[in-house]
């Protein structure tokens, strides 16, 4: 099974490669190293960001944030099911990019280990530099939320200060976040996203 995630991790020219080699022993030689150093890469940029402050994690006392490895942005994991209690599976009524399927898919795995995550880190997670763009696919995620009846995985995305743009808030019908009941309304979104059965069916 590690040899598949391994494999799929592995750009598309190296995966022509190794199919060519045929050769297990050495097949899996070269994946576990392209691993490695993807690892090291992720763990070099990570220290280089520095820890999070003090006042930023205790204003996240009620969830905590993640740091996602590429691994983990695309895990497939069950969603716990209450067997009495079966869930329809959404389908997609809108047509995503794939920048923000991929920004779906991380703010998913996001929420099944009920955590949070910054705009750079989401960002970066989808190959992207925190700006225009980036909003751009937050914004058409938070819309296809809506359109499948889901809670808004935007809620998840936090600025330094631990609480969404004035953009998030706008989804919810607020000027900004410091209009009356709009922390609490995001509040709200974040538990019905930790609280949703989320599902791989994109």
């Amino acid at each position: 099974m590690e040899i598949i995630t391994i494999y799929r991790e592995l750009p598309f020219p190296l995966q022509a490669v190794v199919l060519c080699l045929g050769m297990a022993g050495l097949t899996l030689v070269v994946m576990k190293l392209f691993l490695e150093v993807k690892r090291a890469i992720v763990t070099d940029r990570a220290q280089a960001r520095g820890p999070i402050s003090g006042d930023a994690q205790e204003a996240v006392s009620s969830h905590r944030v993640v740091e996602l490895t590429p691994t983990q942005q695309h895990e497939t994991v069950a969603p716990a099911q209450s067997p009495s209690e079966p869930q329809p599976v959404p389908t997609a009524l809108t047509q995503l990019s794939p920048r923000a399927l991929a920004l779906r898919r991380t703010l998913i795995s996001v929420a099944r280990v009920k955590g949070s995550i910054n705009y750079y880190r989401a960002a970066e997670a989808i190959g992207l530099n925190r700006g225009p763009e980036f909003f751009g696919y937050l914004n058409e995620v938070s819309f296809d939320c809506k359109a499948r009846g889901e809670p808004n995985l935007a809620a998840l995305v936090h600025n330094q200060g631990v609480s969404p743009g004035d953009g998030f808030f706008q989804h919810l019908g607020y000027r900004d976040s410091r209009q009356p009941g709009a922390v609490e309304a995001w509040q709200r979104q974040v538990t019905a996203v930790f609280n949703f059965h989320w599902y791989d069916n994109d």
